[in-house]
């Protein structure tokens, strides 16, 4: 029998600093999101990026730019 599954599409805004190297402790929104969905059984299959865009940021004092992508997130888990 073929298994079934069921999908979520998310659509999220990350922001990206240039020149930084981002560490994180688990306590973005993105990764607060991704952590509860595999709680409740979701799997995260693909990320798309749908847009990216440029901007100056006043107080980013390495390199004064900064990128945001839209992305699209994936999730699926088994039909029970």
């Amino acid at each position: 029998m073929m298994k079934k599954w069921d999908y979520k599409f998310i659509k999220v805004t990350l922001p990206i600093a240039s020149g930084l190297s981002i560490q994180s402790d688990g306590t973005t929104q993105s990764e607060q999101m991704i952590k509860e969905f595999g709680e409740e059984g979701w799997e995260l299959v693909s990320v798309t990026i749908l847009s990216e865009l440029h901007y100056e940021l006043e107080r980013f004092e390495e390199s004064g730019k900064s990128r945001t992508y839209e992305a699209e997130m994936i999730f699926k888990r088994p039909l029970s």
